[in-house]
């Protein structure tokens, strides 16, 4: 599991849908259901069962933008995510390289994360995204769980969404850039 979170380099940068977008102030940008990386992916890669449809820079902190809705058909699996966990942390007697899966349950289709929520298994670094909702970023919108450094400005961007689960990142005039990774249509 790579240790440095960085979907430049997961993604293959062959892919000539893949786009690179450094908003302006008070840009809007519409996001399809077009993954960025599928769930298989990054489990590989980051050691979480889910969906990637973008990716946001602002300063010098990721943002990813996860879909928890799709994690099966049985609404029982809805919000839930697993997590890669090495078994010897769960259980002293397995030897080093051993995974289990670890389920946490999330109450949004989606999840806005940053490094810390990989780094936790899920524990801290995520803010819930519900449809009809808007989520704002930066340092003026710090909660225990959800933290920013520095060069996040105070109101950075606005992940958007509409009761349709239609979403979009809006920058909001940050000091720092803001800077969106998708999947073009």
């Amino acid at each position: 599991m790579n240790e440095q979170l960085n979907f430049n380099e997961t993604i293959n940068n062959n892919e000539k849908d893949i786009k690179e977008i450094e908003l302006n102030p008070n840009q809007e940008v519409s996001i399809e259901n077009n993954l960025l990386s599928s769930r298989e992916k990054t489990m590989d890669d980051f050691g979480v069962g889910a969906d990637v449809l973008a990716q946001v820079e602002a300063g010098r902190k990721k943002f990813y933008i996860l879909e928890t809705s799709n994690a099966g058909d049985d609404p029982i699996y809805k919000g839930v995510l697993g997590f890669k966990v090495a078994a010897k942390r769960m259980n002293p007697g397995y030897a080093n390289g051993i995974y289990q899966m670890q389920p946490k349950k999330y109450d949004s289709d989606r999840l806005l994360v940053n490094e810390d929520f990989f780094a936790s298994n899920g524990y801290v670094g995520y803010v819930g995204i519900k449809n009809g909702e808007d989520v704002v970023v930066g340092r003026n919108h710090e909660t225990e769980n959800f933290k920013c450094d520095k060069t996040v400005s105070r109101d950075h961007f606005m992940v958007k969404t509409g009761e349709d689960g239609s979403i979009s990142i809006k920058n909001l005039n940050p000091t720092n850039p803001t800077v969106l990774t998708t999947r073009e249509i």
